[in-house]
């Protein structure tokens, strides 16, 4: 009887720690560090001299002129410049692949085609939005939310409610 009720103490120990491990650590793959699947990839064209065009607008849709508009590949800046009055930006001499096109409060994800192999919905130019705020997951201000979504929260919680009834059937049965 006390080998058993040992064995089920050593069960409800190893079934709480196992939720509380991260899974992440337990994947196939490894997990992109900055994955958001809010994110799209869009097609884009290069002109036929090999540019990559684009255009900056705020929220409003106005055209953010002087912006700093950065070409990052696989975490690497490849080339920064200034947009214009009309808030368009132009990149020379570009290859094909993904890229993101970044200014300090947009983003956009590409891929970039040439004008011969484009697909037909492929864009002529790029466009991002300045300001435009992504909220991945937030509680948006409900602290219990976020409270009950911490791991080891969870894990205590669920460690309780199998060893109150676990001690309890303990004594009822002494």
């Amino acid at each position: 009887m006390k080998s058993k009720i040992t064995l089920r103490g050593i069960l409800v120990a190893l079934a709480t720690v196992s939720m509380m491990l991260p899974t992440s650590g337990f994947a196939m793959e490894p997990i992109a560090e900055h994955a958001s699947p809010s994110i799209s990839i869009i097609d884009v064209a290069l002109s036929e001299d090999g540019s990559l065009r684009g255009q900056v607008l705020d929220l409003q849709g106005t055209p953010m002129t002087q912006t700093t508009v950065a070409v990052v590949q696989q975490g690497n800046v490849l080339a920064t410049t200034q947009t214009d009055a009309q808030g368009r930006y132009t990149f020379n001499e570009m290859n094909t692949g993904f890229y993101q096109v970044v200014t300090d409060q947009g983003l956009t994800v590409c891929r970039v085609w040439t004008a011969e192999t484009a697909p037909p919905s492929a864009l002529a130019e790029t466009l991002v939005v300045d300001g435009l705020q992504t909220v991945r997951g937030g509680m948006n201000g409900r602290p219990w939310g976020s409270f009950l979504s911490n791991p080891w929260v969870l894990g205590g919680i669920v460690a309780a409610a199998i060893a109150i009834p676990l001690a309890l059937d303990k004594k009822s049965s002494s």
